[in-house]
């Protein structure tokens, strides 16, 4: 799921530019193979996956204390 985050994130970071750089997901997944490669794909995984894990615990435990109080 890296490389569609990184697509998501890109054409969020876009949307805050005056002049807009992808005209939505395929294209900039286009734009990205053709100008870095495959390794343009990858690129930010790392602080992506150091954000990914608080994230989920947080959610997990949130989840299984709702399910505690459903109960």
């Amino acid at each position: 799921m890296i490389p569609v985050d990184i697509v998501k994130t890109r054409i969020q970071n876009d949307a805050t530019q005056a002049v807009r750089q992808y005209d939505g997901m395929i294209d900039c997944a286009a734009k990205i193979y053709r100008e870095e490669g495959l390794r343009g794909f990858g690129k930010g995984s790392l602080p992506l996956l150091l954000r990914a894990f608080p994230v989920s615990a947080i959610t997990f435990m949130m989840y299984e204390q709702t399910i505690q109080l459903i109960h």
